[in-house]
C-alpha cells in the first residue's frame, strides 16, 4: 500500500470504485517506474508509444505527417506523466523514430530528402518532451501535497490521542497501532532505552503475536551492511530509526518491509512525537519522584522536630523534679513530695502517649498491628473511650445514642483509640468548660459515629490535611503540645474498617450559626447487627 492509499484504505471496503481503482493502478505504476531506474522507464515508454503506433496504423490513411506529429505529443506527455521524466525522454526518442519510419515519407525508412521534415520532427518532439517534463512535476507535485495533507491529518489524530496517555504502554499502543496503517506489511516494535526511568514494563511493545526483543544493554547495534538516509537506517529487512528529544527514549523496529521515502518520513515523524510524550511520562515521573523525596525530606523534618519537642519536654520535667528532690539542702513535705511526683507522673504519662503514637501509627503503616475483628456492643465501647479521658475532662463529654445500640463488627482496642483521639482532639481545641458530644446514628447505609466541639471549627483548606502526619494547623498555638499524629492514627484505623472519616466546620454544613467542628465516622452496615432503632441527627 502506498502512501497514497494512508487514511482511505478502509474507505469503502468490499465495495468497486473505477475511478479510485484507476488513480490507484496510476499511482501504482508510477512509483514501479520510478524505483526500477532506466529498464523500467523503457518497458512504460515502449509498451505506451507501442499501443500508441498500432492505433495510428490503424487510421494512417486519414493522417497527414503534421496530424501524426501532433497526436503523438499527447502520447509523450502520457508516458511522462505515468512512467517519469526518463519515460518521458524515451517515449520521446521512440515517438521520433516512430514518426519519421512510419508516417513522413520515404516510409519504413529513416532517410528524408526534405529537410523541414527532420525540423519539424525535432520540434514536435523537444515540444513534447518539455510537456511531458511539467506534467510529471505537476502530479509529482500533486502527489507531495495529497501526501503531506495525509501526513498531516495522521500526526494530528495521534498527537491528539497520544495526549490523553498517562503511560509508556498506552503510547507504545497507540504508535504501534498508526505505523500498522502506514506499513502494513511489517511488524513494528518499540524498545525503550535501558536507562530510561520508565517503568521496565513498559520497556517493550510489539503488535499481535510478534514476541518481544530484549534492548541491548550496551546500546549497540549489530554490524551488518545497512543503508541510512536522515530518517532513519535499513539494515536487511529491519529499517530502525531513533526516537529522541534531549536525549534518546529507545529505537522503533520496522521488520518484514522496507519502506519507500514517504513511508520512512512519516514513520520518522511518528517516532519523533511518540518520543516527545515517552519523554513527556518520564519528566513527569521524575517530577513525581522528586516531589516524594521532598516531602519525605519534610516529613522527617517534622518527625525530628516533634518528637524531640514531645520527648524532651516531659523528660526534662522529671529531670528536673527528681533532681530536686535528691537535693540534701532542701526539706520535702510529704504533701509537696506527693504534689511533685504526680507532676512527674503526669510528664511520664504524656511521654508514654507520645511514644504510643508513633509505635501505632508506625505498626498501621507497616501492617503490623492488622484488625482483630469482633463483635462489640456500642455502649462498651464508648464508656471505654469515656474512662480514658483525663478526669478534669470527664465531665464535658456528652453522649447522644439510641436505645439498643447495635453491635459493631471492629477491633475493640483500635476503636476505642481512634475514638479516643478525636475526642481528645474535639476536648482540647473546643474551648474551656464547652462540652463535646459523641452522636451514634444510623442512615440506609451506615453506623456514623459524630464527634462535635464547640471550639472555631475547621478551615475548608485543612480539613483534609489534619488528617496528615505532623500535621499541626493555624490554631496549633491553642495546644502547643502533640505530636500531631492523633488524627493521622485514626484515618488509618478508620481505613483499615472500611470506613470514612473527614471533618467539617457545622455551621458551614447546617447554615446554623452554632460555632463547632464536626468529625464523622462511618462504618459499613454490614459491620453492624442488632437493634435497628436511630437517632436524627440534630441540627
Amino acid at each position: 500500500m502506498s502512501l497514497n492509499e494512508v487514511g482511505t484504505a478502509r474507505e469503502g471496503a468490499g465495495s468497486f470504485h473505477p475511478v479510485r481503482q484507476s488513480a490507484r493502478l496510476l499511482d501504482a505504476t508510477h512509483d514501479w517506474a520510478l524505483n526500477g531506474g532506466w529498464g523500467r522507464s523503457f518497458v512504460v515508454a515502449t509498451l505506451g508509444m507501442g499501443l500508441a503506433t498500432l492505433a495510428l496504423l490503424s487510421i494512417k490513411g486519414l493522417l497527414g505527417p503534421g496530424d501524426t506529429a501532433l497526436l503523438i505529443l499527447p502520447v509523450i506527455v502520457g508516458v511522462a506523466a505515468v512512467g517519469g521524466v526518463r519515460a518521458g525522454v524515451l517515449g520521446a526518442l521512440l515517438g521520433f523514430f516512430v514518426a519519421k519510419y512510419f508516417f513522413f515519407p520515404a516510409y519504413y525508412s529513416l532517410h528524408s530528402d526534405d529537410p523541414r521534415d527532420w525540423t519539424s520532427l525535432v520540434v514536435f518532439e523537444l515540444i513534447g518532451l518539455a510537456m511531458g517534463i511539467q506534467t510529471t512535476r505537476t502530479q509529482q507535485r500533486q502527489v507531495d501535497l495529497g501526501a503531506r495533507e495525509r501526513e498531516a491529518s495522521i500526526l494530528y489524530r495521534l498527537s491528539r490521542e497520544l495526549a490523553t496517555e498517562e503511560s509508556p504502554e498506552g503510547v507504545c499502543r497507540r504508535v504501534i497501532s498508526t505505523l500498522a496503517g502506514i506499513v502494513p506489511d511489517g511488524r513494528s516494535e518499540i524498545v525503550l532505552a535501558t536507562t530510561s526511568t520508565l517503568p521496565q514494563r513498559a520497556a517493550r511493545s510489539t503488535p499481535g503475536d510478534v514476541p518481544p526483543r530484549a534492548a541491548d544493554p550496551s546500546g549497540s547495534v549489530p554490524t551488518t551492511r545497512a543503508s541510512e538516509d536522515v530518517y532513519g537506517e535499513q539494515r536487511g529487512d529491519t529499517w530502525t530509526t531513533t526516537l529522541a528529544t534531549e536525549r534518546e527514549e529507545g529505537t522503533l523496529n520496522i521488520t518484514g518491509a522496507r519502506p519507500g521515502r514517504r513511508e520512512r518520513r512519516l514513520c520518522a515523524a511518528v517516532a519523533q512525537l511518540a518520543a516527545t510524550h515517552l519523554a513527556r511520562i518520564r519528566l513527569r515521573a521524575l517530577a513525581t519522584r522528586a516531589e516524594a523525596v521532598h516531602e519525605t525530606e519534610r516529613l522527617k523534618s517534622n518527625l525530628v522536630s516533634s518528637v524531640s519537642h514531645e520527648l524532651k519536654t516531659p523528660l526534662a520535667i522529671v529531670t528536673a523534679i527528681v533532681t530536686n528532690l535528691l537535693e540534701a539542702d532542701l526539706e520535702w513535705t510529704p504533701g509537696t513530695v506527693h504534689a511533685e511526683l504526680e507532676v512527674a507522673a503526669n510528664a511520664l504519662e504524656l511521654l508514654n502517649a507520645s511514644i504510643g503514637d508513633l509505635l501505632d501509627l508506625s505498626r498501621l503503616e507497616s501492617g503490623n498491628w492488622m484488625p482483630a475483628f469482633d463483635w462489640y456492643d456500642v455502649d462498651d465501647i464508648l464508656g471505654t473511650v469515656i474512662d480514658k479521658v483525663p478526669r478534669i475532662w470527664q465531665s464535658r463529654v456528652q453522649l447522644a445514642v439510641a436505645t439498643g445500640a447495635p453491635m459493631v463488627y471492629v477491633d475493640f482496642v483500635q476503636w476505642v483509640r481512634m475514638l479516643g483521639h478525636i475526642v481528645e482532639n474535639a476536648l482540647i481545641y473546643g474551648g474551656d468548660d464547652t462540652p463535646v458530644t459523641i452522636r451514634v446514628y444510623r442512615t440506609n447505609n451506615a453506623l456514623v459515629f459524630s464527634v462535635e466541639d464547640q471550639g472555631p471549627g475547621v478551615a475548608p483548606e485543612e480539613a483534609d490535611q489534619i488528617f496528615g502526619k505532623f500535621y499541626r494547623g493555624r490554631l496549633s498555638a491553642i495546644a502547643p503540645g502533640g505530636t500531631g499524629l492523633g488524627l493521622a492514627i485514626a484515618r488509618e484505623i478508620v481505613e483499615f474498617h472500611g470506613g470514612r472519616i473527614w471533618s467539617e466546620t457545622i455551621s458551614e454544613v447546617t447554615g446554623n450559626p452554632r460555632p463547632g467542628a464536626r468529625f464523622t465516622v462511618t462504618l459499613p452496615n454490614s459491620a453492624c447487627r442488632g437493634a435497628t432503632d436511630t437517632l436524627e441527627e440534630e441540627e
